[in-house]
């Protein structure tokens, strides 16, 4: 999978994930998009076998991977695929299920501008619509994109 292989060499996580990694969180986003849902960090990481108690793992490398796939999504396809995962609600600091810090800085990279938090769940909100008509509207598209054939 070239494009996988040069995401993980552009985003310098070669040594923490193999191809083989990323092609299963990269089918089970468009399994999680054809359902139109959403889906947490801790359950790619799991799929990722990456460990939510390594930080690195955590807060980097995760987010380049999800990084990494939303460019190559949206200069495919104009969609930013990581706009289907986001953090667990947490009631005790009154958060809401919404991407991280990380995915807003990732849009901006694209000229998407934030004011308010309302600003950003509303931007998000769009994205993952555009996600979901996507993959309801191209039912065949990506599988050929994460098989083993070159």
């Amino acid at each position: 999978m070239e494009w996988i292989e040069e995401m993980l060499r552009e985003e310098e996580i070669e040594e923490y994930l193999t191809v083989e990694d990323v092609k299963r969180v990269y089918q089970r986003l468009v399994e999680v998009a054809r359902a139109m849902k959403i889906t947490f960090y801790s359950k790619v990481m799991e799929v990722a076998n990456l460990s939510m108690d390594n930080v690195y793992e955590r807060e980097q490398v995760l987010g380049r991977m999800l990084g990494g796939m939303s460019k190559y999504t949206y200069e495919k396809y104009g969609i930013f695929i990581s706009s289907l995962v986001v953090r667990k609600p947490n009631l005790e600091t009154n958060t809401i299920s919404i991407p991280s810090d990380g995915f807003f800085r990732l849009l901006e990279g694209y000229g998407y501008n934030f004011v308010t938090q309302l600003d950003k769940m509303s931007v998000w909100l769009n994205e993952l619509r555009k996600v979901w008509k996507f993959f309801s509207e191209n039912k065949g598209v990506m599988s050929n994109e994460v098989s083993n054939r070159r």
